[in-house]
């Protein structure tokens, strides 16, 4: 059946809603579980030992209760899309990294090993943060495979406004590896072009002004 040129055979083969991968995060909250546990069993031995640095305890535990935090902070919020292709454009969710870093990878970022990023987010609570992007179709460019999607939107920087031409070069470009999205990164990249360009599927697309129900 063809709903204003969008097939319903398209809506099976071109999804709209994806969702970031959470098993990194379990990992890392099951793995914190046993250092929490033996810490709390074992603080009355070190209030009242005198050859142990307070500090050093201190701090060595409230890094892994913010691991763990973070983790449950993560688990919770990727049962929500990080990605939804709505009538308007795409809807963009970042939780508590930026956007272009893939977490999921042991890469080196500004040669900085990514541990001592994530414990410097950590520290700074920056892995609590939410942050929800909005890109209109008539801005994006799109470039997909099987190796990443990266998704670039043009705007202008001195109006601070959205455009829908490429004359200026100033663009906000947001970046996912193979180990973002619960489905292949491929797959999502051949749903934001198919709608990208075919404007007639979009009008059934529901609006992102109805965030609260994706």
């Amino acid at each position: 059946m063809l709903y204003n040129g969008f097939m319903h055979s398209d809506r099976e083969k071109y999804p709209t809603r994806f969702y970031g991968r959470s098993l990194l995060f379990w990992v890392g909250l099951l793995a914190c579980l046993p250092f929490l546990a033996w810490g709390f069993l074992l603080l009355p031995v070190f209030l009242f030992a005198p050859d142990i640095d307070m500090l050093v305890v201190v701090i060595f535990f409230s890094l892994f209760i913010l691991l763990f935090a973070a983790c449950v902070f993560q688990i919770r919020n990727r049962k929500r899309p990080i990605l939804t292709i709505c009538k308007e454009g795409l809807l963009i969710r970042s939780l508590g990294t930026p956007i272009n870093i893939d977490p999921y990878l042991n890469i080196m970022f500004g040669f900085v090993p990514i541990v001592i990023i994530v414990f410097w987010r950590l520290i700074t609570l920056q892995m609590f943060r939410k942050r929800t992007v909005r890109l209109r179709w008539e801005n994006v460019d799109v470039m997909a495979g099987e190796d990443g999607l990266t998704i670039i939107d043009w705007f202008d920087k001195e109006n601070n406004n959205d455009v829908g031409r490429r004359a200026s070069l100033e663009h906000y470009t947001i970046s996912y590896g193979v180990y973002s999205f619960r489905e292949s990164v491929g797959r999502v990249g051949e749903s934001v072009q198919f709608f990208l360009h075919n404007s007639a599927a979009r009008e059934e697309l529901p609006s992102w002004l109805n965030e609260d129900a994706f």
